[in-house]
């Protein structure tokens, strides 16, 4: 056979070839390839793997049930809080001159500030119903779906950020070392396109909301804020009985955001220094590099190492409600009255 193939010029694989490029294309196969390529930006988006090798009905046919799939499990999440872009800009940092008198001197001085780049803030604090949905916990003391979640330390809401960020397809934006202590978490990247908590800088920009009122929307606080438990003798205050509110239900400030004065007061991510006022960075001051040492003991304690907590909450006087006022707690610590919001870094594609 292959003497008569060479004797007409030709050979096997020319004949395969031939025979190949002359083959009648599979009407199915070209409706298969369609519907996989008709999927494959949300298949990169929600990280499905399509199909390899030779299509058929049933590969086919799961690949579009798993991006479905994913694509619900995902918007279950957006669905479960909104985001509000912060266009870059500067402040005023600190005790303005309208608040002279109010002010602490961890305060002082006040200073300008630039906010280089746009980034997303939550609307409002994370509720209990997203922080169960995404660690299959729910610490809080006071127990409701709409509710924000508290008795959270810093350490786990620098942990809820990487996994919302996983969740929904993003960088984890902090990395920690397992072998030691909560004091070694750290920003993984700068460009970091996932969740993370705010810098101070960003958390009081974002409550100032482009006005210069004393509360986050008001100077009248009894409209923006849940607080004053603490203080019977305040006829103003808004919350009577112990315990959060639910998100959103009190008057947003400029940039639409809810609750940056009261319910919970909220972790951010610098560490707390009462002087570094003096020595903050006019560009996007991330806090000191170091912790302090507190109570009069050594930095390694790291259970009383103190990050910054904004906003006041239920409990506290209308004095720590204001959008300057600063505050701290051990990073370990789990308060019936200490929540959070995160923001993330906005994008060119987003």
């Amino acid at each position: 056979m292959l003497i008569i193939l060479q004797l007409f010029g030709c050979s096997g694989a020319n004949l395969v070839s031939e025979q190949s490029d002359n083959a009648p294309v599979n009407p199915s196969e070209a409706a298969w390839e369609s519907r996989v390529e008709a999927l494959k930006d949300d298949a990169k988006k929600y990280r499905v793997a399509p199909p390899v090798g030779f299509l058929t009905e049933a590969s086919v046919s799961k690949f579009e049930q798993t991006v479905a799939k994913e694509k619900k499990k995902l918007d279950e999440l957006f669905a479960m809080y909104t985001e509000v872009v912060i266009p870059a800009g500067s402040f005023t940092m600190g005790c303005t001159f309208e608040e002279e008198g109010h002010c602490s001197e961890a305060e002082k001085p006040s200073h300008q500030v630039s906010i280089r780049k746009p980034f997303f803030i939550m609307k409002h604090e994370v509720t209990q119903e997203l922080f169960e949905h995404v660690t299959r916990m729910n610490p809080s003391q006071f127990k409701g779906r709409r509710l924000p979640v508290e008795n959270v330390s810093w350490y786990e809401t620098a942990r809820f950020a990487n996994s919302l960020s996983f969740l929904e397809r993003r960088q984890r934006c902090y990395e920690f070392n397992e072998e030691e202590t909560a004091k070694w978490v750290k920003l993984a990247y700068e460009d970091c396109d996932g969740w993370r908590l705010p810098t101070e800088a960003e958390w009081e920009y974002a409550s100032r909301g482009g006005a210069e009122f004393k509360y986050a929307g008001s100077d009248i606080l009894s409209e923006v804020a849940w607080y004053g438990q603490i203080q019977p003798s305040d006829q103003d205050r808004t919350v009577l009985k112990e315990g959060t509110k639910e998100v959103c239900i009190k008057k947003t400030n400029g940039y639409g955001l809810c609750d940056m004065s009261g319910n919970v007061a909220e972790w951010v991510w610098d560490w707390y220094d009462e002087d570094f006022y003096a020595s903050s960075s006019l560009y996007d001051p991330k806090g000191p590099e170091f912790a302090s040492p507190t109570y009069g003991l050594p930095a390694f304690a790291d259970e009383l190492e103190l990050r910054v907590i904004r906003g006041g909450s239920w409990f506290s006087t209308k004095e720590g409600l204001r959008v300057s006022a600063r505050d701290s707690s051990p990073m370990l610590s789990q308060e019936n009255d200490i929540g959070f919001r995160l923001v993330r870094t906005q994008q060119s594609r987003d």
